[in-house]
């Protein structure tokens, strides 16, 4: 059961699956790292649902032409709602945090290849992507994330300086709803980031 008049805390605790709530020392690297997991799993799921709803909205009204192009977004958040399912289903936080980091920073790279590689406003979502897993997975993993960030993001400015332009297969949203959406998403993403780091931050400090 969600817990709501309990603040941040008491909160993130609720969103966590009841067995893990049940076997987990509170305060320990292991339950921190599930609670962090449940909050942001259902964060950045809620986020891209409410995006694709948005989305789909406005092709269906203003531009049918594109909403061949949905697929692609409710073919992603069918992704994060699997996962969403088999971790409370399993109860794995380890496997879960894995899949769900590397499949997150994945999504991105894949979504920005489609859309044309460097001149897509998707690229603002990659500074997501290292936030996601230090909140996640802790250092370690977010360094790793942060690499693998670095990497992905001068490739595109190597293939857009010697001319190799890729194809937007994405392309006729209008350029300013696009980047709006993006930017949106990726200040969401952050906020959330912020809010679940903070939130683990008092609860340590509490203790």
């Amino acid at each position: 059961m969600i817990v709501i008049n309990k603040g941040l805390d008491g909160f993130f605790h609720s969103l966590m699956p009841s067995k893990l709530r049940d076997t987990l020392s509170m305060n320990t690297h292991d339950y921190m790292r599930a609670r962090a997991l449940s909050a942001m799993l259902i964060s950045i799921t809620v986020i891209g649902v409410l995006a694709s709803i948005f989305i789909v909205t406005k092709h269906v009204f203003y531009n049918p032409d594109l909403l061949k192009h949905d697929i692609i977004s409710l073919a992603i958040v069918l992704l994060f709602v699997v996962q969403t399912f088999f971790y409370y289903h399993f109860n794995n936080y380890w496997i879960s945090a894995l899949a769900f980091t590397n499949s997150y920073f994945l999504t991105i790279v894949v979504l920005l290849l489609l859309a044309g590689g460097f001149d897509s406003s998707i690229k603002i979502l990659l500074l997501t992507c290292p936030l996601v897993s230090f909140v996640i997975g802790g250092m370690q993993e977010g360094i790793q994330n942060a690499v693998f960030t670095i990497i992905a993001g001068l490739a595109l400015t190597f293939f857009k300086y010697i001319g190799f332009d890729l194809v937007n297969h994405l392309s006729g949203e209008n350029v300013y709803i696009d980047f709006a959406m993006h930017w949106t998403i990726a200040v969401l993403v952050i906020v959330a980031c912020a809010i679940v780091y903070d939130s683990e931050v008092q609860t340590h400090g509490s203790k």
